[in-house]
């Protein structure tokens, strides 16, 4: 690799200035560019966090784009979420394309589940499976949409379907029948993985690079490196997806793609021909009663709790699996009975997901897998209770080191929010990573004039007066709203608090519009709170991270208390409790570190730009009269840090009234 001049690239005479009116020389993003160059070279992993504003997207394509194209490599590039891949894939490498003047591809990846699948569709149209009007009415829509998209995309939607209608219409793999499918000429599933097959650059998710990972390498094109964007979620979505979660509504989809009950639809619905049908409704409506007495049962097990560990095999007696493998067997024995070819491929592949389903439940009754923590969690829906049964690795550090770290080189895990008081202790230890590079890119912006933060120590510990916490910070609160004129993020770790102080301060702030979560959408809250310009929004945990606001349209985040993980849900809890059995202190070094980078990532809302300004408060007393809140304030930029209300208020006016730029 011919060691580049980034400065060609980013200085302030080079190609991105000459292209980009608004884009900024950055001495740290050369800087990140050139430890990345440097990864590749050595074939190492490197940690970088790169605070906001340092451009770390560009930072790390480039070098690897001219390293992929240059080298007929391949770089998956795995982001947290759908949208900040598309963010990369629409905007980002675009631009890049443009200026770098080098010929290279890329594709964007999602999981087949996101794709149209016109098979299914068809088929879906012939069985008659949807039940209500909403389903009915959705799926025509559904049908007019398939004849005009391109891509095929759930996400491309003109709205947001019900699970019961797309995944009964969406691409799965193992209902696909690949060359022998009628539709594959414009299998849209199809025409993607060619595209990504023929791509320098993979944009992918965390989700679907782990799902890759737990199907052993089966979903996406190989590659040779991988760059991890927002590296600090890796540990909880990798834990996802080398477990598993069953859950009630699963198999009533198994049980009633076969035969529903009502309708009389599903497979036995359209297979007029078939001997002794009869015989299988009976084992269908079997599998379906014992389905409902096992989920009951696991639902009386909680006792109210939203969930609740197993601790031991063999809680819930078992009848299901048994019941569900007789089914299967029942049908397997027909399925030379049948005749059209699509129909009895159809049906092999139905009777291998319920052998499939059933075998998992046995694993998880008998909870057969070593290092595992096994659960049971409710999910109130607007039709019924959904009852998930979840199985985990407590420790996902091993599983990592062994099918990523130890395979794949160079990876490039970044983000704003990796250090915990300046080390990279904490996410190295939790993601099993030995012997890494390291580099820790502070922000270009000055903190120290852009940003007032406000820890009064004068408010009631939240973990001992919680109604009353939730009193006083409503006033203080309140306090805030009006010293910024609203442009407010007020960031709560429950909805019970978020509720109670939304409704303290209704009255007192009826000259704001006061934005809920869970009144609305997420993108339509945000949309909404851009465009009111003095708007206060109250947010849990999906507007702590992942959130841009620049400009002055928020120049106030309030965080209402340290955002420890609830320790008693049972993943949280068997970490602790796998962490004490080695002798070491669960809550310094895991609760503790683990809420401090998601405090730097509610505290990354704020400055967004070289211009913005404004307030975080935190309002947890706790960051200053205990000596763990030195960890807290360790892992923030140096700010100018006060305690007193009053002295915030004249401190934002004299801000604002300068018009704070960084030089």
């Amino acid at each position: 690799m011919i060691k580049r001049d980034y400065e060609d690239i980013f200085g302030s005479r080079g190609s991105m200035v000459a292209r980009l009116s608004r884009y900024e020389h950055r001495s740290c993003q050369v800087e990140m560019a050139k430890a990345i160059e440097g990864a590749i070279e050595d074939g190492a992993h490197l940690i970088v966090e790169a605070g906001t504003g340092v451009g770390k997207s560009f930072a790390y394509l480039v070098p690897f784009i001219e390293w992929a194209a240059g080298n007929n490599k391949r770089v998956v590039v795995s982001t947290y979420t759908k949208a900040l891949q598309e963010q990369l894939a629409k905007k980002d490498i675009p631009f890049l394309e443009e200026s770098l003047g080098i010929n290279f591809r890329y594709a964007l990846c999602f999981g087949g589940e996101n794709y149209l699948c016109k098979r299914r569709l068809d088929r879906s149209w012939q069985q008659g499976l949807f039940e209500t009007k909403r389903e009915a009415k959705e799926f025509e829509e559904i049908m007019r949409w398939g004849g005009e998209t391109v891509t095929g995309l759930r996400m491309e939607l003109p709205f947001e379907p019900l699970d019961s209608v797309w995944f009964r219409i969406c691409r799965e793999s193992d209902l696909c029948r690949g060359k022998k499918c009628s539709h594959r000429n414009e299998c849209f599933y199809a025409k993607a993985r060619e595209e990504q097959a023929r791509a320098h650059l993979l944009i992918a998710n965390h989700h679907l690079f782990f799902a890759d990972i737990a199907s052993g390498r089966q979903i996406l094109p190989k590659y040779d490196a991988v760059v991890f964007d927002e590296a600090h979620n890796l540990e909880d979505v990798a834990a996802d997806h080398l477990g598993f979660d069953l859950t009630n509504t699963q198999l009533k989809y198994l049980i009633d793609e076969f035969h529903h009950p009502k309708q009389k639809t599903g497979f036995l619905g359209r297979l007029h021909k078939l001997k002794n049908k009869s015989e299988l409704i009976v084992m269908a409506n079997a599998a379906r009663q014992a389905g409902d007495i096992f989920f009951e049962a696991a639902l009386d097990n909680l006792g109210g709790k939203a969930a609740l560990s197993l601790r031991e095999p063999n809680r819930i007696e078992n009848l299901l699996s048994s019941t569900i493998e007789q089914m299967a067997d029942a049908v397997a024995e027909k399925i030379e009975d049948i005749q059209d070819e699509e129909d009895r491929d159809d049906l092999e592949t139905h009777v291998l997901r319920l052998r499939g389903w059933a075998g998992l439940l046995s694993e998880f009754v008998e909870q057969k897998r070593e290092g595992h923590v096994y659960w049971i969690e409710s999910e109130a829906r607007p039709r019924a209770i959904k009852c998930h049964l979840c199985a985990s690795p407590v420790d996902v550090a091993p599983h990592l080191k062994k099918l990523v770290f130890d395979e794949i080189a160079p990876i490039v895990l970044t983000s704003a929010t990796m250090a915990v008081g300046g080390t990279f202790d904490f996410i190295k230890r939790r993601l099993g990573l030995t012997g890494p590079q390291e580099i820790l890119i502070s922000s270009p912006f000055d903190f120290e004039k852009q940003t007032l933060l406000y820890t009064p120590s004068d408010l009631p510990d939240p973990a001992r007066e919680e109604a009353l916490h939730a009193q006083s910070i409503s006033e203080r609160i309140g306090k805030l709203v009006e010293i910024t004129g609203g442009r407010s993020f007020v960031l709560f770790t429950s909805y019970k608090t978020l509720d109670r102080v939304h409704e303290l301060l209704i009255d007192r702030l009826s000259d704001f519009q006061l934005l809920r979560q869970g009144d609305f959408p997420r993108w339509q809250l945000l949309k909404e709170f851009k465009k009111d310009g003095r708007a206060v929004l109250f947010g849990t945990a999906t507007f702590w991270q992942g959130v841009d606001v620049p400009g002055s349209a928020l120049e106030c985040v309030i965080i209402t208390r340290l955002p420890f993980a609830v320790p008693d849900h049972p993943l949280i809890e068997a970490r602790i409790a796998d962490i004490e059995s080695r002798g070491e202190d669960a809550f310094m070094g895991y609760q503790v570190p683990k809420a401090a980078l998601l405090l730097k990532q509610g505290f990354g809302r704020l400055i967004r730009h070289r211009d913005d300004v404004g307030i975080v408060a935190i309002l947890d007393p706790r960051i200053k009269t205990r000596a763990y809140g030195r960890m807290f304030l360790d892992s923030l930029p140096q700010c100018r840090e006060m305690k007193d209300i009053d002295e915030v208020a004249a401190a934002y006016k004299e801000m604002k009234s300068h018009n704070v730029a960084v030089e």
